[in-house]
């Protein structure tokens, strides 16, 4: 997975380059009680502790350059309002610098992205179970194709380096492990039965 991705391997490259960091982070969720508000509300904390500054510093270096839809993919609004929806606070934003260069952005770009497709699952878990849902984080974009429109974006982009993109892809899943135990029983070993 050194140098240059070619123009139509990139996805299978991050994939590839991610796998490991994508299952750990992966396995936290299927035992998740997304029945339970208070779990829900942990799990939109987390999220609401990375999301908003992690968009914010693509945008700073320069995301929608690279990918020109950006603006219709930020998803920082929908959360925050899914957790005002909730009654449950906005957690101090972590500090999160722009990533340096194309590659790095698009790496980045992958993990928000990628967490989509995961997010229509747990949407319709949420969904069935809580009322309100406050599902729109979960279910923004629902129907837009967006996720094969960025899949079709940074596979023909050039000379974005597949090694680095997979470097701030597993740096973007690190910074989730790492706040995920700050918002409660989000870990399966720390839910309630």
């Amino acid at each position: 997975m050194s140098g240059t991705a070619p123009q139509t391997g990139l996805r299978q490259a991050l994939r590839s380059g991610t796998r490991d960091a994508h299952a750990r982070l992966d396995s936290a969720l299927p035992a998740l009680a997304f029945h339970d508000p208070r779990l829900y509300a942990a799990f939109l904390r987390w999220h609401a502790a990375i999301v908003p500054p992690l968009e914010r510093a693509l945008e700073q270096a320069g995301i929608a350059r690279l990918i020109p839809d950006w603006a219709e993919r930020r998803r920082r609004d929908a959360l925050l309002a899914d957790l005002r929806a909730l009654g449950a606070a906005c957690p101090p934003a972590a500090w999160i610098p722009a990533p340096t260069g194309d590659s790095a952005m698009v790496g980045t770009a992958y993990v928000l992205e990628g967490s989509r497709l995961g997010g229509a699952a747990l949407a319709r878990t949420v969904a069935a179970s809580l009322r309100p849902a406050a599902t729109a984080y979960l279910e923004h974009g629902a129907g837009e194709r967006l996720w094969p429109r960025f899949v079709e974006i940074i596979d023909t982009l050039p000379g974005i380096c597949a090694a680095e993109a997979a470097a701030a892809a597993n740096r973007t899943f690190a910074l989730f492990e790492a706040a995920m135990p700050a918002f409660g029983p989000v870990l399966p070993a720390q839910a309630e039965p």
